[in-house]
């Protein structure tokens, strides 16, 4: 069924309505889920999608049994994230080939794809993608976050592991007011978070965290500082175990 004008509008206020309100924390397990799954352009594929959607700024939307069809100009898409229609459909590929782990209203776990279909109708500039409706309440409450700021702020990222960075940062600032928007990582946890396998400290901080740090600093409204906690060893130098991350709002953006 596909919904009238007015039917759209008033359906897609209730979500940006329902979410702005939302009392609930988005899950860490899916947040994390979905980042280690999925590349940069990927990432801002979904964004772009997602966030089009919750800004009520998506061409179409229709209701499929438990899905929802998003349609989309494919020349806007491409230009927004500055990629050929080729990079596009690779990409789309590899969505619906992405797996992710949700936990359902009753606490059971579930997994799902990224998106279910999708399809190209290049006579009409056209990409219509399929997405079941908990997926994309889900993505929803990932991308809602980033509205309140132009989302090309979020497409301007160049690093592969940025996007990835962000949304950690987006989701520690949201710990409650009396707690600090800081978290400690073990080096090992960054390490799965970014599927990097560096094996010293310092080739993971020179070719993850230092430019991760100076993409963000650049490009996000949003960045971090960190510091280090090392553990002594019986001999050589003592080692990085720990590291915490603050967030920091970038006044340059």
């Amino acid at each position: 069924m596909v919904l009238s004008p007015y039917e759209l509008l008033q359906k897609q206020k209730k979500i940006k309505n329902d979410f702005l309100n939302k009392k609930g924390k988005i899950s860490n397990d899916f947040v994390n889920g979905f980042l280690s799954h999925t590349d940069l352009i990927t990432l801002q594929i979904v964004f772009y999608i997602v966030g089009k959607q919750y800004l009520l700024d998506t061409e179409q939307i229709a209701e499929v049994k438990n899905r929802e069809q998003i349609q989309l100009k494919v020349s806007s898409l491409c230009k927004e994230l500055n990629i050929n229609i080729k990079t596009l459909k690779q990409h789309s590929k590899k969505m619906l080939k992405t797996s992710i782990v949700m936990v359902d209203n009753e606490e059971m776990l579930k997994e799902t794809v990224l998106i279910s279909q999708y399809t190209f109708l290049h006579n009409k500039d056209t990409l219509i993608v399929d997405i079941y409706r908990d997926v994309l309440n889900k993505l929803l409450e990932v991308v809602a976050p980033y509205t309140r700021i132009d989302i090309k702020n979020i497409m301007n990222l160049k690093f592969k592991h940025s996007m990835k960075m962000i949304l950690q940062l987006e989701m520690i600032s949201k710990y409650d007011k009396d707690i600090a928007k800081r978290k400690i990582y073990m080096l090992e946890e960054l390490q799965l978070l970014f599927g990097t396998n560096y094996k010293t400290w310092g080739a993971f901080k020179n070719n993850v965290l230092d430019k991760i740090k100076a993409d963000l600093d650049r490009n996000s409204y949003i960045s971090f500082i960190y510091n280090t906690h090392s553990e002594l060893q019986k001999v050589g130098r003592p080692k990085v175990s720990k590291i915490i991350i603050d967030v920091i709002e970038n006044s340059k953006i």
